[in-house]
Order: structure tokens, then sequence, then C-alpha cells
């Protein structure tokens, strides 16, 4: 196989790569995403918990309007910090992944927010048994996936 050939085909395996960008724990520091690699450009923004530090759906709408400036394919689930009115705003603006899950380019994606039980009393904890149900119903969800 000549360079030519080779080059062709991986340019033709790009085209089918999805690019996606997870973070988590940005406890209303929204800010500090500014100029992150690859967010303004990538397919799926995946974020993982954490969006306030103890707050609900008002700061939680200002972290993820933050982040919808800059590329608005947001998914998400709420963290152990975040109060029951983040995850009620992520799910009623179809940005949730908690308990649900979704095929983008055939890529399942699902998710659970929240946490397991931790010393310090978090406001989002579930238990372990919650959590794999919280899981297993995303995950049948996207029987279709690919990967």
């Amino acid at each position: 196989m000549g360079r030519s050939e080779q080059m062709f085909i991986l340019q033709e395996a790009r085209k089918e790569l999805m690019r996606i960008i997870a973070f988590g724990d940005i406890h209303m520091q929204a800010g500090r995403l500014n100029g992150l690699p690859g967010l303004p450009e990538a397919e799926q923004v995946l974020v993982t918990g954490d969006l306030t530090n103890f707050g609900g759906r008002t700061e939680a709408e200002q972290v993820l309007r933050a982040i919808e400036r800059q590329n608005p394919r947001v998914l998400a689930v709420s963290g152990n910090l975040d109060r029951p009115g983040v995850e009620e705003f992520l799910a009623e603006n179809q940005m949730s992944l908690h308990g649900t899950g979704c095929i983008r380019d055939g890529i399942g994606i699902f998710g659970a927010g929240g946490s397991s039980p931790t010393p310090f009393k978090t406001p989002n904890e579930l238990s372990e048994e919650e959590l794999a149900a919280i899981l297993a119903g995303g995950y049948a969800m996207i029987p279709q996936a690919r990967f």
C-alpha cells in the first residue's frame, strides 16, 4: 500500500470519528472553560457533575448557559454537590443523562448523577443499588448503539 492510499484511508477513518469532550467539577467556575481546547468544535459535550458548589437550578443554569455559548451540544448529570433542582433543570432542558440514554453517531451515551455515599453527607448521594438501577435504565435505552 502506497503513502497516498494510506492517507486516503486515514482521511476516511477520520470522517467516522466523533469528537467528544467531557469534564466536571466546575463548581461555578465556568469562566475557566474559556479557551478550553476542543470545546467549540466538539460534536458532543458531556458534563460529569458538580456544576455548582451546593447550588440549585439558578446556579446550574448560569454554568450551563456559559458552556452553551461555546458549544450548544451539551449533555450532563448532576454531581454530589448539586442540589435536586439541578437535575430538574437538566431534564427540563433535554440535557440530562441521569437514568436515560441517547445515541449520537452510533455511540450510546448514558449516565447517573450524584455519587455513592460519602462521609460528608453531600446533597446528592445515592446507594450503590440505586446507582446500579439508574445506570441499567440508561443502558436499556441504547440497544441500537454500535458502540
